[in-house]
Formats: structure tokens, sequence, C-alpha cells
């Protein structure tokens, strides 16, 4: 069963960026967020978890005229992590969007002091 979401209003647009996913594994943020996101328009999005099979529900699932691309990410693993940042970085410099930095905000934004 395919996930229903509506899509970003019509003022939000990620027109010509590229947008990287973690958590991207069948129900979690970065799948959720990139099946959404994918609405909006970008050039590409890239979904990193550990195993292509766990995330390609959200890769069927996101639009089909946006590039989408799957790369290996073991994020408790400091060598992957590293690893998948240099070859991002090499193919798409300046890369700032991610699921994770949203996720880590919005932790911010609710946690008690």
């Amino acid at each position: 069963m395919a996930i229903q979401k509506p899509p970003f209003s019509s003022t939000t647009t990620a027109d010509g960026k590229v947008i990287l996913f973690t958590g991207a594994s069948k129900g979690g943020l970065g799948a959720e967020t990139a099946v959404s996101l994918a609405t909006a328009n970008p050039k590409k999005i890239i979904l990193t978890g550990c195993s292509e099979a766990k995330v390609a529900p959200a890769l069927e699932q996101t639009n089909p005229g946006i590039a989408a691309q799957f790369i290996a990410l073991e994020l408790g693993d400091q060598q992957s992590v590293r690893k998948v940042a240099a070859k991002v970085n090499a193919i798409h410099p300046g890369l700032i969007i991610s699921s994770n930095l949203m996720n880590n905000v919005s932790q911010e934004m609710f946690m008690d002091d």
C-alpha cells in the first residue's frame, strides 16, 4: 500500500536542489520526508540507509520525474559516514539540506529544559 501524503503547498519549492535524506528506510522520517518533498521539484534526491531493499519503498513512491539515488550508509560507522560524505561532496559540492538536520532541529524545539 502506498503512503498517501499531501504535497507541499504551491509556494514550497526545492527547484534545482539536491537533497540528501538519512533514515530513508520504510516508515522512517527520511522516507516520509523524501516522498513528500519530492513533490516540491528538487533536481535530485539521495536516499541513504543500511540496505537498498529497506529504502526501495521510498524510492518507488517518489515522483518518477525526479532523479533518485540510493547510497548505502551506516550512521553508526564513522568510516561509512566519511566515505559517503566524500562521495556526495565530490558529486554535489555544497549540499546542505538533510532530513537528519530537520530531525535534530525538531527534537531541540520540543525538548524540555
